[in-house]
C-alpha cells in the first residue's frame, strides 16, 4: 500500500477558496447533502466548479484515506491510477494521475500538491497546480491535460462531522465541446464527494484515525478554551463585520460550548454560509438565541431578539453611518 502525506492530495482539482456570501457562484444542484456550484471564467468557455458538503466522519479519518494512494480509484471519480512522482516532505509532493474517461481517450496530469494547516480556523488547505513540461511520460493512448488549478479545504464541524469543499478548473484537452466538458465535470465533482463520504467511514480508515497523530492534534486544540474562542472568532469575522458584537459573542461560554459540545448546527451553518446568505442569517439567528439570555430571561423576548432582521443584518454587514449599532438595537428591543 503506497502512502502519501496527510491531506496532500485530496481530490482531483480541488480548487477551494472559502468564498464570501456575496460570491458570484450559482447553485446548480443540491442532492444527498452535496451542493454544487458553477461560475464563468474570464477568457474561457469552461466553468469553475465547486462542491460543498458536510460528511459524518472525523477529520483524522480523511488523512487515513488520503495516505492510501492505491485506493484513489475507489473514490476519485474516473481515476484509473495514482502514483507518487516525488516528495519533498509530507506536505509538498508531486503526483501522476490517470483518468479513465468514457468514449474519448483517457487523460492524465501531473500535479504539485502543497498542504497547510490553518489551525487558527481548524482548517486544512490543499492547493494543487499543474506541472507543465513534466518528465513523467504520457502513457500510450492517453492525452495529457493542458490546464488545471485547484484548492481543497476541509473544516472541523464537530468531532464527528467534517466540512468539505472541492473546487476546480480544468481543461481536459483535445477537441471536446465545452458544454460536454462542463456537464461531465459537474458529475465528477458530485460523485467524488459522494464516494469520499463512503470511504472515510470504512473500518480500516476509522481504526487508523483512532491511532493517528492527527487525532491528538485536533483533540488538543479543542481542549484549550482560549484556542477554541480564537477559532470561533476567526471564523465569525470571515462572515460578519460587526466586530464589537463578535467580541461579545466569543466571550459567551454558552456560544463557545456550541463549538465543542454542540451538535454542530451553528458551525455547519457558518461553513455553508460562503454560498448562501440564508445560511449565514440562520447562523446569526442561532448565535442570538444562545447569546440573548445574557440580556433577558424572557423566552419571548429572546426569540424577538434572535429574529430581528435589522439586528441580523447589522451583525453581518456592520452598522451604517446614522444607523443604530447592534447593541443599540438590542437595548431598544429590551425596553419596547
Amino acid at each position: 500500500m503506497k502512502r502519501i502525506g496527510i491531506l496532500t492530495l485530496m481530490l482531483l482539482g480541488a480548487t477551494l477558496i472559502h468564498a464570501s456570501p456575496a460570491s458570484e457562484w450559482s447553485l446548480t444542484n443540491h442532492l444527498h447533502g452535496i451542493k454544487t456550484y458553477q461560475r464563468s471564467t474570464p477568457g474561457s468557455s469552461l466553468l469553475d466548479l465547486k462542491g460543498i458538503t458536510v460528511i459524518n466522519a472525523r477529520m483524522e479519518n480523511f488523512g487515513q484515506v488520503l495516505r492510501d494512494l492505491d485506493a484513489f480509484p475507489q473514490w476519485m471519480d474516473m481515476c484509473k491510477q495514482a502514483d507518487l512522482v516525488s516528495r519533498i516532505d509530507e506536505n509538498n509532493m508531486t503526483l501522476h494521475i490517470v483518468f479513465d474517461f468514457p468514449v474519448v481517450s483517457n487523460r492524465d496530469l501531473v500535479v504539485k500538491a502543497d498542504t497547510v494547516y490553518d489551525l487558527s480556523k481548524a482548517r486544512g488547505i490543499v492547493t494543487l497546480n499543474l506541472v507543465k513540461n513534466s518528465a513523467v511520460p504520457v502513457p500510450k493512448g492517453v492525452l495529457r491535460m493542458p490546464e488545471f488549478t485547484g484548492t481543497y479545504v476541509f473544516e472541523y464541524i464537530t468531532r464527528e462531522k467534517t466540512g468539505v469543499i472541492y473546487t476546480y478548473h480544468a481543461d481536459p484537452g483535445g477537441y471536446l465541446p465545452a458544454f460536454a466538458v462542463n456537464i461531465v465535470g459537474k458529475y465528477m465533482l458530485y460523485r467524488t464527494l459522494k464516494n469520499l463520504g463512503v470511504m472515510v467511514k470504512k473500518p480500516p480508515y476509522v481504526q487508523g484515525g483512532l491511532r493517528s497523530k492527527d487525532r491528538a492534534l485536533f483533540e488538543n486544540i479543542l481542549s484549550d478554551e482560549k484556542r477554541v474562542k480564537a477559532i470561533l472568532k476567526a471564523r465569525l469575522l470571515e462572515y460578519c463585520r460587526d466586530q464589537d458584537m463578535i467580541e461579545r459573542v466569543v466571550a459567551d461560554k454558552n456560544i463557545v460550548d456550541l463549538l465543542v459540545k454542540g451538535d454542530g448546527t451553528l458551525i455547519e451553518q457558518l461553513f455553508l454560509s460562503w454560498g448562501s446568505r440564508d445560511n449565514l442569517e440562520q447562523a446569526v439567528h442561532t448565535i442570538l438565541l444562545t447569546h440573548a439570555p445574557r440580556y433577558t430571561s424572557d423566552a419571548k423576548l429572546i426569540e424577538r431578539i434572535a429574529q430581528n432582521k435589522a439586528l441580523i443584518d447589522t451583525i453581518i454587514d456592520g452598522s451604517r453611518p446614522g444607523q443604530p449599532t447592534s447593541q443599540e438595537i438590542i437595548q431598544t428591543l429590551l425596553v419596547s
